[in-house]
């Protein structure tokens, strides 16, 4: 069961959105839920899935969007659900299960333990969703899947209210040598403040893994207003970058250049 997948569930690179109707995630990831500190650093548990032998892919998403997106389309108590489908990349048509999370605090009071169960607070906030997560499981396979909980360092990686917004989602690797504590330091102090508001459709996210497959990892997030700003900036999936692009990041070029020479090479 997940959480490590499926189990969030039943107790009850670039990412699409299913459902017009959040505001918004993910990953790549949106982020549906607003913080209500801003300062606080939202978590998101993204969860890889696989659908059941025999679901089929169209009736799933449709039941995302019909059912599933409505009854999160506000958060609970601090948590929202999202599916996510890839749309490039190594996940391109594979799904994602994201639990959102408004902060550390409020991930770690519905889940206190890694690997461990809900507690009764995540029980009570699941119980008027219930039949609607129940049905959602019976298009999931129930093996437990990669899972990683990641924290958002600097903030939120929430993109411009509208219609469901794309993920890019790039892992990365420090360079050798790189202090870790000094990095997040300037993700927290300079990088984010940089991308708190989009340009021109897109802004960056950092993102580090709290807990599971990727803890103490970190991933570079594309967050595109929707998916039209994705294409914009990158026409195809085998292309390279347009003329808009470079613009931004000419616009950004210090504190992009100061994030590159932390990085290793992936």
């Amino acid at each position: 069961m997940l959480r490590g997948g499926v189990n969030r569930i039943s107790q009850f690179r670039q990412l699409v959105i299913l459902g017009a109707a959040f505001a918004i995630v993910t990953p790549l990831s949106v982020v549906p839920v607003v913080a209500e500190d801003a300062a606080a650093e939202m978590v998101v548990g993204i969860h890889d899935v696989e659908l059941a032998e025999g679901a089929d892919a169209g009736e799933f998403e449709k039941y995302v969007k019909e059912k599933l997106a409505p009854a999160w389309i506000k958060p609970r108590d601090g948590m929202r659900v999202v599916v996510l489908k890839g749309d490039r990349g190594k996940r391109k048509d594979k799904y994602q299960l994201a639990f959102v999370f408004d902060s550390i605090e409020t991930r770690n009071k519905f889940f206190p333990a890694e690997g461990a169960g809900g507690s009764e607070a995540y029980q009570a906030a699941m119980q008027p969703v219930a039949e609607v997560m129940e049905g959602l499981s019976k298009f999931i396979a129930q093996e437990d899947g990669p899972y990683t909980d990641y924290v958002a360092l600097g903030g939120s990686v929430k993109p411009a209210e509208g219609g469901p917004p794309a993920y890019g989602v790039h892992d990365f690797d420090l360079r050798e040598g790189v202090d870790t504590t000094k990095f997040e330091a300037m993700v927290r102090e300079e990088f984010a403040p940089v991308w708190k508001e989009s340009d021109n459709g897109l802004r960056f996210g950092i993102s580090k893994g709290d807990r599971g497959d990727r803890k103490g990892k970190y991933q570079l997030v594309y967050i595109f207003d929707s998916i039209e700003d994705r294409d914009k900036f990158f026409p195809s999936e085998d292309g390279g970058a347009t003329d808009a692009f470079e613009e931004v990041m000419q616009r950004k070029g210090d504190v992009m250049q100061k994030l590159a020479s932390h990085l290793g090479q992936r």
